[in-house]
């Protein structure tokens, strides 16, 4: 073979070997693409429903869409019981029942009013026929006189009610007025004729609703007679008292009650606007532990806590306000007390006694405020305090009985000293003795008891100097050698030590002495009372030269001659200068203030004045003498008594 035809040949196989080497090489292959697949079945929750992913990727979800519901009633609803539906879904076939809610019943009334003896309503017009709309006993909000009483023929009265309704009573052998009279309690005719004392149609008030007045108070109104009475809101402050202190020029005691804790007290000047905020810590509050209970005898549903406060760096001879803040942002209404001077200047103070708060209390303690006010009508007369010697109240373990006095607005303006009487302790039913717990509880009085820290505690006994004048308050129901008591508590003897220790402790800071307790030193009888203890009292009076022996309970007003050494005195001038003058008081209760009687009074041992009926005493104060006023029905004065001031 040629060279040229070997050339050919290798050219030509090397072409073949590159080819056939080309051929021999694979391609590379494309990835396939993924296909979910998902379930026939649906898969739901509340508001949609799916077909969910059987591969791996079960976060997929095919055919999602919201739920279209189909309602179907199984139980219809009336006007008094739900029905109930079922809902299914037309896109997946889910249920789910629903309550269908009653029917609001919609009556239809007439414009008309119907009526019986009793009651007046509108007729249904619907088909509802037993039913009455406005359904409500009958107002009788006008009346007619149809035919006059005479106070020996009755006449006629006619009553007519909003309805159209009338009914005719009888009217009693008298005539009265057609405008009501009323109290906070009860409201009636006042008789026209001369019998004055006569009331006729006396019944209790029909308040409405109260009228919030955003200071822990709420006003009510009588639908019958329009009398408007305010109340305390439940859960506000209540049996708000202010005492005298200690030293009364610069001194006073606040106490109150409140339904929750964390009240405070907050006081001022008269005169200005910068008030003093006494923190809920310095108020001493207590939870009560007293047996409180309602008129029917229940134990008070609410408990509450018993707030005081002892002011001290108060200025002499001034008139502060004061009010009561509850543990939110209301106050009660605001209340003054006064401070004596410093020094022994002219004042006046009231004395009072034998309350006894009962049903009605709210026109009783109205005689209260009616002697404060024949008092304060005098030329000259300014009363600073009011020394009360007992017998607040009915029965001590009544709430209500002391609410009265808060109620009544007298303790908004004036300074109360009260001292512990027998009705004080009684439980709500019986006349038993009880406790001072209730007494404590109310009163505002300072706690200097026991001056010498000695063994016994006189927790309801206390003393107080105003102007000068040492005033020395004894509860003789804690003594256990008094012939009426049978109690737990101090002895006879350790009253008469605590005594001794106040006046000594105070010598050179009093011009005038004065002791205070309830009991009588001379009774009925006008003879010395053994329950008083006159006998056991009377060394230790005349050796501290006491001025004046208050007492109470025997509702007759009773003045002795100036005694010493069980003898009667001469007078100075009239005027007493030597011994004690032993006074009890008259009663304050009652329904109208009774001209005071005079009763004989000579060829009496003891006695030179005696007087009945309901009346009250006022004292006037001056440096060199002390005068007792004993006034009754219009401020008439029936007796005086003037103390010169000893030598001390």
């Amino acid at each position: 073979m040629n060279r040229l035809l070997k050339s050919l040949v290798l050219v030509f196989l090397t072409l073949a070997l590159v080819f056939g080497l080309c051929a021999c090489k694979e391609e590379p292959q494309q990835p396939q693409e993924h296909v979910h697949t998902f379930s026939s079945e649906w898969t739901t929750d509340a508001n949609y429903h799916w077909h969910a992913a059987t591969c791996e990727h079960t976060d997929q979800k095919a055919d999602r869409a919201k739920h279209t519901w189909e309602s179907k009633v199984l139980t219809p609803a009336t006007h008094t019981t739900d029905g109930e539906r079922e809902l299914t879904c037309t896109g997946c076939g889910l249920t789910k029942k629903e309550v269908i809610p009653a029917m609001t019943l919609v009556h239809t009334f007439s414009e008309e009013w119907t009526h019986d003896e009793t009651y007046h309503w509108h007729a249904a017009t619907c088909e509802h026929t037993g039913e009455k709309g406005s359904f409500e006993p009958h107002t009788w909000d006008s009346s007619e006189v149809v035919t006059p009483s005479s106070c020996t023929v009755a006449g006629t009265i006619r009553y007519t009610c909003k309805c159209g309704a009338v009914k005719e009573e009888a009217l009693p052998l008298h005539t009265f007025a057609t405008a009501w009279t009323s109290d906070d309690t009860y409201h009636w005719h006042a008789a026209t004729c001369e019998h004055t004392e006569q009331r006729s149609s006396v019944e209790e008030h029909s308040f409405g609703t109260a009228v919030i007045n955003g200071n822990g108070t709420a006003t009510l109104t009588c639908k019958v007679c329009g009398k408007q009475v305010t109340r305390d809101l439940p859960g506000t402050i209540k049996m708000v008292t202010a005492g005298p202190g200690e030293d009364a020029s610069t001194q006073a005691v606040i106490s109150w009650h409140a339904t929750k804790t964390g009240s405070s007290l907050e006081y001022a000047l008269e005169d200005s606007e910068l008030w003093t905020a006494v923190g809920n810590a310095q108020c001493h509050e207590t939870l009560s532990t007293a047996d409180w209970r309602d008129t029917s005898g229940n134990k008070l549903a609410e408990s509450h806590y018993v707030c005081k406060v002892y002011l001290d760096g108060l200025t002499p001879g001034s008139r502060y306000k004061y009010r009561i803040k509850d543990s939110g942002s209301s106050y009660s209404d605001v209340a003054h007390f006064n401070t004596a001077e410093a020094d022994s200047t002219y004042f006046q103070f009231m004395w009072l006694s034998d309350l006894h708060t009962p049903k009605g209390g709210e026109t009783y303690i109205r005689r209260v405020g009616e002697l404060i006010d024949f008092a304060q009508a005098k030329d000259g007369v300014d009363l600073d305090f009011v020394l009360f010697t007992g017998d607040m109240v009915n029965k001590g373990q009544i709430y209500k009985h002391w609410n009265y006095w808060s109620d009544s607005g007298l303790m908004n303006d004036l300074t109360y000293a009260f001292v512990c009487g027998n009705h004080d302790y009684y439980g709500w039913k019986d006349k038993e003795r009880t406790t001072n717990d209730y007494y404590k509880e109310f009163a505002a009085y300072p706690a200097n008891n026991d001056p010498e820290g000695d063994a016994f505690v006189l927790d309801s006994n206390y003393w107080f100097i105003w102007n000068r004048v040492l005033f020395v308050c004894i509860d003789n129901f804690t003594t256990e050698s008094a012939v009426l008591s049978k109690l737990d508590g101090s002895s006879l003897s350790a009253q008469q030590a605590y005594f001794k220790a106040v006046v000594e402790a105070n010598e050179g800071n009093y011009d005038y002495l004065i002791f205070c307790q309830h009991l009588p030193f001379f009774n009925t009888d006008t003879k010395p009372c053994d329950y008083g203890n006159y006998t056991s009292w009377r060394k230790i009076f005349d050796q501290y030269k006491v001025d004046f022996a208050l007492s109470s309970d025997e509702h007759t007003y009773r003045r002795t001659y100036p005694l010493y050494n069980n003898q009667k005195q001469e007078l100075a001038e009239g005027k007493v200068q030597a011994g004690t003058v032993y006074v009890v008081s008259n009663q304050t209760e009652g329904s109208s203030i009774s001209g005071l009687r005079n009763e004989a009074a000579e060829g009496l041992k003891y006695i030179e004045y005696t007087a009945g009926g309901i009346g009250g005493a006022y004292f006037t104060v001056t440096p060199t003498e002390m005068t007792l006023h004993l006034i009754g029905s219009g401020g008439t004065e029936r007796d005086s008594v003037t103390v010169l001031k000893k030598t001390r």
